[in-house]
């Protein structure tokens, strides 16, 4: 059988207290048998491949803020990162160059998310949360409604909605689609982080040193899991199967179903700074998993190696005192317990599968990032892009009701003016006296109608009238002493 080594490259960025940020070039070389490829590909199966190794290379790094770094999301050509300064450095990892720097939060950065690499959402210790689209880096909407810091937000699959957790206690579902708060659950004590499942079917929720899991239908605790310390990272590794650590060295995946633990390791030497799951490696079914210890080393863990290895070392000491009391008699029941102990521990591997790769950084980390290179090309969103689109319909709302108020305000003005004009037509032709007040020919007299007529009735009371010979005033009948012919009216005595 022929087989042949294929690299597939991973991005891995971490953040320190330095105020810096690190990125490595992860290359994993997988093996892959031809033949059994073949007959994969045939039966439309997954590709069979092992990782068996990994290279590692720093690429960059970066004095990004001026204070320590307190979330990262790197997802396809990009990378970001968020401070206590308030403020959001975007970067271009193929280019290895600043793009630019994002300020809207008025508190340091508490969480940050891609969705589909074309829009990133963020949340801060102002309370808000922001979503910003990566073509333009344009913020679309900002989401309000905790009464306190933001501490951690998950966006479902389905990109159709978002969980957020505060410090008002409370939890929040954001619907995506309208850009707004759907409801509200307040919790006995304010959760630390949230995170939906693969398939959107459960998201964890970590309180303190407790790990809740909730089914998205029912909403009800579907498993419970509590550590002996606090928890400060989680992920899950598949729709069945989560990872957390946090202040203690070991490393915990267990099964949301059934409850019961897959992995339990002490992978570290000191508290779990951070841990990430590594996106599906072409030509492989294993997965990869990331996680960085506060000293910090950086280690690179192919999930397949650990799954199995579960430390039982509290309970070995108890089995062990209980057999050495049992001694007395012929079989007490704690050396039972002890040889089942040891049977059962010699079925498990003595020691934790080595790490794929170690990066020693020389930094204290905080936090930690995984992407894949290998999509350099945003794909725009089919979504969550309509929350753009109510944006875009509320501005074109707001610009349609202002140009019909401006209508309605001209109307009213140009019938206003139409109302403040005189209405009183002249309709005589004459030059005389009549004239003199209602103008000349068509014209509209300066007077209202009622002084007109006044001066008309004057005029015609001191016989200064004088009709024209052509036509007399329309209206008004002609005195008896008028002649038909060319002569003039003679005067009546008053």
């Amino acid at each position: 059988m022929s087989s042949a080594v294929q690299e597939q490259s991973l991005h891995i960025v971490v953040g320190t207290y330095e105020h810096a940020l690190y990125g490595y070039q992860c290359t994993l070389l997988v093996a892959r048998d031809e033949a059994e490829e073949k007959d994969a590909a045939e039966d439309g199966a997954a590709s069979s491949g092992v990782i068996i190794k990994a290279e590692h290379t720093k690429v960059y790094a970066f004095e990004a803020h001026c204070a320590p770094i307190t979330a990262l999301a790197a997802d396809g050509p990009f990378m970001t990162s968020g401070s206590g300064d308030e403020m959001i450095k975007v970067y271009n990892v193929a280019k290895k160059v600043e793009v630019g720097t994002l300020m809207l939060h008025e508190g340091t950065i508490t969480d940050l998310h891609f969705y589909e690499q074309a829009y990133l959402v963020s949340c801060g210790g102002d309370g808000t949360i922001c979503i910003w689209d990566t073509g333009s880096w344009d913020n679309l909407k900002v989401l309000k409604g905790h009464k306190g810091a933001v501490n951690s937000l998950s966006i479902h699959p389905s990109g159709k909605l978002a969980l957020s957790v505060g410090h008002d206690r409370t939890i929040r579902t954001w619907n995506l689609l309208k850009g707004r708060c759907a409801y509200t659950t307040t919790r006995p004590q304010a959760a630390d982080l949230v995170r939906f499942s693969t398939d959107g079917m459960h998201y964890a929720l970590v309180t303190g040193n407790r790990v809740e899991v909730f089914s998205v239908a029912t909403n009800e605790v579907v498993s419970l899991f509590d550590c002996d310390s606090k928890v400060t990272t989680l992920e899950f590794v598949s729709a069945t199967e989560v990872a957390f650590g946090g202040y203690s060295p070991t490393l915990y995946i267990m099964d949301v179903l059934t409850s019961e633990p897959v992995v339990v390791a002490k992978i570290h030497d000191t508290r779990i700074k951070g841990l990430c799951v590594a996106p599906s490696i072409s030509g492989t079914t294993d997965q990869v998993l990331v996680t960085c210890g506060s000293e910090g080393i950086v280690k690179v863990w192919c999930i397949e190696d650990l799954r199995g290895f579960v430390e039982t070392e509290g309970e070995e000491g108890e089995e062990g005192e209980e057999g050495e009391k049992g001694e007395t008699g012929s079989k007490g029941k704690g050396e039972e317990k002890g040889e089942e102990g040891k049977e059962e521990k010699e079925t498990l591997p003595a020691e934790v599968p080595s790490p794929l790769a170690i990066i020693n950084t020389r930094s204290r980390v905080t936090c930690l990032s995984v992407s894949s290179p290998q999509s350099q090309q945003p794909k725009r969103l089919t979504v969550i892009d309509k929350v753009k689109g109510v944006v875009a319909r509320e501005i074109q709302e707001a610009l349609t009701a202002a140009e019909a108020q401006a209508k309605a305000e001209a109307k009213a003005e140009a019938k206003a003016a139409k109302r403040s004009k005189p209405s009183f037509k002249s309709k005589g032709k004459g030059t005389g006296s009549v004239g003199k007040v209602q103008g000349k020919g068509k014209g509209k007299g300066k007077d209202n109608a009622k002084s007109t007529r006044a001066a008309i009735a004057a005029a015609v009371a001191a016989n200064a009238v004088k009709p024209s010979a052509k036509k007399g005033l329309k209206g008004k009948s002609k005195t008896k002493s008028q002649s038909k012919g060319k002569g003039s009216a003679k005067p009546k005595q008053a």
